[in-house]
């Protein structure tokens, strides 16, 4: 591993456990190993050392994402996206821990995330699946569905028991069935 990478990889710790705010360029430095001026030298700022782990996370989830954006059948797409956090959490749990501290500690990225195009097109889908299935208001039904995400991936990085999430996960695509 190179030492950019090296800086990405504890900022994404630290980000994820500490928080954005809470995490000082010094630290990653310190934690890293390297030089503060470094940090510096391949990020502009610390906004640009997480635009870059925030990049690159988005890319290894993008597969995850177009698989449901692939289907067609509503039921199956809810039970995708059902399955998206617990996916995700097993192979990206630090990002994943990093979204969720940002979206409840960071006001900007909270807005910045909604309005983020990467996730539209699963916004839209899962809305349309619910107009499919014939929910009498499909957009409050979308709505609860990704509120019940939210805390399901929460539940997740707080809890490692895989076996029981599965668990839950099939009990709430039960929920969302018609």
């Amino acid at each position: 591993m190179n030492k950019k990478e090296n800086i990405l990889k504890v900022a994404l710790e630290l980000f994820a456990s500490q928080g954005f705010d809470n995490t000082s360029t010094s630290l990653i430095a310190k934690k890293a190993e390297v030089s503060e001026g470094l940090i510096f030298r391949h990020f502009a700022n610390k906004e640009g050392l997480l635009n870059e782990i925030l990049e690159e996370g988005l890319i290894k989830i993008k597969p995850f994402i177009d698989l449901i954006l692939a289907e067609k059948h509503p039921e199956k797409i809810i039970y995708l996206t059902l399955e998206l956090p617990y996916k995700i959490i097993s192979e990206q749990k630090e990002f994943w821990k990093l979204l969720m501290n940002l979206r409840q500690q960071n006001e900007k990225f909270r807005k910045d995330l909604n309005d983020n195009s990467f996730f539209e097109p699963l916004n839209n889908k899962i809305n349309n699946a619910f107009k499919d299935l014939k929910f009498s208001k499909p957009k409050m039904e979308a709505e609860t569905f990704f509120i019940t995400l939210t805390g399901f991936g929460l539940y997740l990085i707080d809890n490692g028991d895989k076996e029981n999430a599965y668990k839950l996960i099939k009990n709430i695509q039960l929920k969302f069935s018609k």
